[in-house]
């Protein structure tokens, strides 16, 4: 599982919309691209404060398919690990779910541009959110758990399948 730890008093999820937006404006030109950035970095910001984490996904979500072929592996997995991370902010299980099928849909895209780091991001992703989901059913009767059982199952499954889960150093 991916931690961010903030390095710098900007919020990691603005700090990734100015780093996309900046690249996804670069090629229009330092006049053009300036007053863009300024607004989705605005926007951004407003997304934050209002507690709005569904638009400031979608928003977030809008530069990375431009950038997508300019950034590194390491960058684009970095992007997306912030972009998750703004899931688990939110309060509502049912826009967490909503946010999680357009991170998805993203992520799915287009299959054949990156498609090792695509399927790298997406199992690691659907993991910690499975694992998310049903911490939500904690404390809760046993009919209510038993609709929670399949997501269970599959965050098991998951879980022994991933291929960083089991490492051995010698």
């Amino acid at each position: 599982m991916t931690t961010v730890v903030q390095t710098s008093e900007e919020d990691p999820a603005l700090a990734v919309v100015r780093f996309t937006s900046e690249l996804a404006w670069a090629d229009a030109g330092h006049e053009v691209a300036e007053p863009q950035v300024t607004r989705l970095c605005a926007e951004a910001q407003e997304c934050v404060v209002m507690g709005r984490w569904f638009d400031l996904v979608s928003l977030m979500l809008t530069s990375v398919e431009v950038i997508l072929s300019r950034v590194s592996e390491k960058d684009l997995e970095c992007i997306f690990t912030v972009i998750c991370n703004v899931v688990t902010k939110s309060e509502s299980p049912d826009e967490a779910l909503e946010m999680a099928k357009l991170i998805s849909s993203k992520i799915t895209q287009k299959p054949s541009d990156k498609p090792a780091l695509r399927l790298k991001i997406l199992a690691k992703e659907s993991f910690k959110f499975l694992t998310k989901y049903l911490a939500t059913f904690s404390g809760e009767d046993a009919h209510t758990l038993s609709e929670a059982k399949e997501e269970a199952v599959r965050t098991i499954v998951e879980f022994v399948k991933a291929p960083d889960m089991f490492q051995v150093f010698l």
